[in-house]
């Protein structure tokens, strides 16, 4: 009778253990102290820590945790293929009469059961510590369960990864220093590329291309988004699972196929070779363009930082392969790279797609943005999904006008300038994609006509207020705070709630200045239960429907400054605008300033009359305008033109 051989091979497994089992023991106790001994320990004190509790098992030892929970795999991965990488235990593994695919998945289960024996282990002390202490709400049951499933993918992800490395190279440092450059490949490479592209190719939207999604691309950078949102980490587990079969899927084929003579060499495969110079050169020519960008952003430095970059990059990895220093003959590959990365380069900088001066046709156009807060604007969008932009065939023609100003304007040169806006130009086309385009624009610019055409327009001020998208009935209470006096008004009967909204409202809509140098700031706080931040809104004397509705309620002096908070205004024309600097604010327009050199208001109607007729602050302007406070002993100084006072006001001037 035939006998059965088992899969399980006794001595290998001790071997096993005697060489990785320390890796396994240390991690457990890591966790050990990180996490429930921790939470245990935390729980029984009743003093000031109260109140930091965390509301994730993640927030105990996080730190400590995560630092682990990237550590430990790759060790495991790189002890337990040890033998691949010494010439003498290769040789003496691949000459015993098991097949490679079983001592493959031998080695892989042996880590597998290694790594996750510590958070089982550590998981089963968590519920227990759970059941006997009061945890005070801090977390529950399904938070144990959430934090358990995530270390264990993000593992089992880090250790296939790391496995995979494993088996396409010779040297163990060589594995464990790649399993975090191909962890973090995916993130680094986008990062690294679109903000490369950015430099040459007028209109790219970065910060669209670059946002926070980016983060997702690898566990390394995504970990933080899976502690912090486990409503939104369902999608990147699963992928992460897929991810992790696939690996060892790939290690397995790798493995079978890899040289016995491999060891020691620092690439595993001849074909790898390439694919790892080229790559890793390319990867360290960004780099160098972006380096060489933050000390001087101007093309010639860029293309000089490519070209430094690229040599020290290309023999990097020479070095590597080869294992000495001795490698500047070896400039062939050097000279194929340079020829190709050139005719990249150069077909980007003259744009042979044509990709910088596209725009749309009206009629492809469903609706389209002009966006200067991209931020606010994107907050929007997450929040209360797609938003109404200009969808008249005027209004994008409009856009489409400006858009082509935009292209006309913009220079590498002025891309450059920190000084210039960004200004965002969004098509959402009638096929279901999107096009989009930043530039940098000047406030000199002639263009800056047709931008403020359009950011006075009603869409333009509805789809970038969020006031337009909140039901009063989410509203908890409005509080006013008025400037400089710092007199309050909380509103938080629902009836003044929404009439207050809809008013606002109208103004926004009906008036070009929504901010002056005495405006109030508006804070919208809503129910709790909608773990919203508060919205923030400057209120002037232009809103006149809610300046109305204030003065209808008697609120008007709670919510704005008005002649009543006023002592004085003094108008003053000194022959240096800028002379009050050096002294003493409240002396210098006391004393020092002549007499003649400035006018005193006292009235409380010409002090009405200024507060609101004064809608901004002229940085160019002649006068100066002084504000004294009843209750403040220094001045409020503003530059302001004379044009800007009221008729009554400048016929009284000295």
């Amino acid at each position: 009778m035939q006998s059965k051989t088992s899969w399980f091979k006794k001595e290998i497994f001790k071997q096993n253990f005697r060489q990785v089992g320390w890796i396994s023991l240390i991690y457990m106790i890591i966790l050990f102290f990180a996490v429930p001994l921790n939470i245990f320990m935390r729980f029984q004190r009743h003093d000031e820590y109260y109140g930091y509790f965390g509301e994730s098992v993640f927030e105990y030892g996080v730190y400590v945790q995560l630092f682990s929970l990237f550590i430990a795999p790759v060790l495991m991965a790189m002890f337990i293929l040890r033998y691949l990488h010494q010439k003498d235990s290769s040789d003496f593994i691949y000459s015993l009469p098991i097949k490679r695919d079983y001592f493959y998945w031998h080695q892989v289960v042996f880590g597998f059961i290694g790594l996750w024996l510590p958070v089982i282990i550590n998981g089963l002390l968590v519920s227990f510590v759970y059941n006997i202490v009061d945890v005070q709400g801090s977390f529950n049951i399904n938070d144990i369960g959430y934090w358990f499933v995530v270390s264990s993918i993000i593992l089992f992800l880090t250790y296939s990864v790391s496995i995979v490395i494993g088996t396409m190279t010779g040297i163990t440092i060589i594995q464990g220093i790649f399993s975090y450059i191909f962890l973090l490949l995916p993130f680094g490479f986008t990062l690294l590329f679109i903000s490369n592209l950015n430099y040459f190719v007028i209109g790219l939207p970065e910060s669209y291309l670059i946002n926070d999604k980016i983060t997702t691309y690898s566990p390394i950078t995504n970990i933080v988004n899976l502690i912090n949102s486990p409503e939104d980490a369902s999608y990147s587990l699963v992928i992460y699972v897929i991810l992790t079969i696939l690996s060892f899927i790939v290690g397995l084929i790798l493995y079978r196929n890899r040289p016995a003579e491999a060891a020691t060499q620092a690439v595993a495969f001849h074909k790898l070779k390439y694919i790892f110079i080229y790559s890793f050169t390319f990867c360290f020519t960004l780099i160098g363009g972006i380096y060489f960008a933050i000390f001087h952003r101007s093309t010639s430095a860029i293309i000089f930082g490519y070209l430094i970059f690229s040599v020290i990059g290309y023999y990097i990895t020479q070095m590597i392969i080869h294992k000495t220093w001795r490698v500047f003959n070896e400039w062939r590959e050097y000279i194929y790279y340079l020829i190709g990365f050139s005719i990249i380069l150069l077909l980007t900088i003259f744009d042979v797609t044509g990709y910088q001066n596209r725009i749309p046709e009206t009629d492809q156009v469903e609706s389209a943005f002009v966006v200067i807060d991209k931020y606010s604007f994107n907050e929007n969008l997450d929040k209360y999904g797609d938003l109404e932009g200009f969808t008249t065939q005027v209004d994008i023609d409009r856009v489409r006008e400006y858009h082509q100003q935009l292209i006309n304007s913009n220079q590498m040169t002025e891309w450059y300038d920190y000084f210039y806006k960004d200004i965002t130009i969004l098509y959402r086309l009638k096929n279901g994609k999107e096009m989009v385009r930043e530039y940098r624009s000047s406030d000199q610019l002639d263009h800056q006509k047709l931008l403020e055409e359009i950011t006075q327009t009603q869409t333009y001020k509805k789809y970038t207020n969020e006031i337009f998208y909140v039901n009063p009935k989410d509203i908890s209470q409005i509080r006013i705070v008025a400037y400089p006096t710092n007199s309050e008004l909380t509103i938080t009967n629902y009836k003044e709630i929404a009439e207050f909204v809809d008013l606002f409202k109208q103004d926004l809509l009906n008036t070009d200045h929504d901010s002056t140098p005495y405006s109030s700031t508006v804070e919208v706080h809503f129910n709790d239960n909608l773990n919203q931040y508060h919205q923030f809104y400057e209120l002037s004397w232009n809103y006149k429907e809610v300046i109305k509705w204030l003065e209808d309620n008697d609120l008007l002096e709670q919510a704005m400054m008005t002649a009543e908070d006023v002592e004085k205004i003094i108008i003053a024309t000194p022959d240096d605008l800028e002379e009050y600097y050096y002294y003493d604010e409240r002396e210098y327009f006391s004393n020092i300033l002549s007499e003649s050199k400035k006018s005193i208001i006292t009235d409380a109607d010409q002090i009405n009359q200024i507060l609101t007729k004064v809608t901004y602050e002229d940085f160019e302007g002649d006068h100066l305008l002084v504000l004294y406070l009843k209750d403040t002993w220094y001045p409020y100084v503003i530059k302001i033109h004379k044009s800007q006072l009221p008729d009554e006001v400048i016929n009284n001037l000295k």
